[in-house]
């Protein structure tokens, strides 16, 4: 139901096969956020700045 789209260190934004959208989950699979790809992608790249 969920297809990984990026990784970095731990971390996945993932989407949704049958709505589409995204989420973004930690290293403990643990859902930070949701929306779309763009603003999760976005969100991964300020956790990866941050490390």
């Amino acid at each position: 139901m969920w297809n990984n789209i990026a990784k970095y260190n731990g971390w996945r934004v993932q989407q949704n096969t049958i709505t589409h959208h995204c989420r973004i989950l930690d290293p403990n699979n643990v859902r930070r956020a949701w929306g779309s790809m763009e603003a999760m992608e976005g969100l991964l790249r300020k956790i990866a700045d941050a490390n």
